[in-house]
């Protein structure tokens, strides 16, 4: 039986598992922040673990509608179904979560301008990615779907992303792919 990206109860579950390793990760950054952004939240899975926290504004951003809806049920935060690059906020947030999203996006420069102009002073961006060594061959690959791939991103690529748009790495953490696929979650 196979899974259906398109079916977002199976994507719960997907994001169940995925955050079973990475939510500590992403939980000790968000340790003094009073906010938080997930942009590309799915369905919502990073915000219903952080709902713990009375004192974190917790918010959304998702483009799939019924990714979105099972996001606001389970989180119980705003969602919002716009493209980032759209969003305002008098706010800014403290940490902005960008989880798997950046592969997905056409264009660079909208959506780095709208984190920039959303992140708060000091505030942490967090960019979980996949980056393909430059040798890497079509077959080593599980998922080369394209056009839910736009973009397959070298091993320099965040780097380059943060000098281009003004960021600082503070921590640059690369897991092999093999780990991900065979963990025991």
């Amino acid at each position: 039986e196979g899974i259906d990206s398109t079916d977002s109860v199976s994507w719960y579950r997907g994001e169940v598992n995925f955050y079973r390793d990475y939510f500590p990760l992403v939980a000790h950054e968000c340790e003094h922040a009073r906010s938080i952004l997930d942009i590309g939240c799915g369905t919502g899975r990073l915000l219903e673990l952080l709902a713990d926290r009375p004192d974190l504004v917790r918010v959304g951003i998702e483009l799939n509608d019924a990714r979105a809806s099972i996001a606001q049920r389970k989180a119980g935060c705003p969602i919002h179904r716009i493209p980032v690059e759209q969003f305002e906020s008098p706010d800014r947030f403290d940490v902005i979560t960008f989880i798997n999203v950046l592969s997905h996006i056409p264009w660079f420069d909208p959506v780095f301008r709208a984190v920039r102009t959303l992140l708060a002073d000091g505030g942490r961006f967090i960019m979980k990615t996949g980056e393909l060594v430059p040798d890497v061959r079509k077959e080593d690959l599980y998922d080369w779907a394209v056009p839910v791939h736009v973009h397959f991103l070298g091993i320099e690529t965040i780097e380059y992303l943060c000098r281009r748009y003004g960021f600082r790495v503070a921590s640059h953490i690369r897991i092999p792919l093999a780990d991900e696929l065979f963990s025991p979650a």
